[in-house]
């Protein structure tokens, strides 16, 4: 028995008459491959709010402090996880700056991750 692409048997599930629970599947994807989710998370079709360009300014000019006050003041966070935010958007636009960017990464939540990955894309 031929072994059948992935692509066309998930092509198959979403056009097929199956009726499917899309948000139990997003739930499964998130759980079981959250560095996929976090890539698609982040993808076409976002829209960066006013202060995510203020952040990424920021981070652009060298300027974390100002980037971590400008991420607690717009979405109240405390200091840690904003510190952990900016780090992960430091790596993700300088990957090879050195390993003290990846300091903090492993302690984000996936929304903290996705919030530093849609920052990190944001370009001016």
């Amino acid at each position: 028995m031929a072994k059948t692409n992935p692509y066309i048997q998930a092509i198959d599930l979403l056009t097929g008459p199956v009726e499917l629970n899309y948000k139990q599947i997003v739930i499964e994807l998130a759980k079981r491959h959250p560095t996929i989710f976090v890539k698609l998370a982040a993808g076409p079709g976002f829209k960066a709010e006013k202060w995510m360009y203020a952040v990424y300014d920021c981070m652009m000019g060298n300027r974390k402090v100002e980037a971590i006050q400008t991420l607690r003041a717009a979405t109240g966070m405390g200091l840690t996880a904003a510190k952990d935010i900016c780090d992960n958007i430091q790596n993700h636009l300088y990957p090879h700056a050195g390993v003290g960017y990846y300091v903090g990464a492993a302690r984000l939540s996936d929304e903290h991750n996705v919030i530093a990955l849609r920052i990190a894309k944001l370009k001016g």
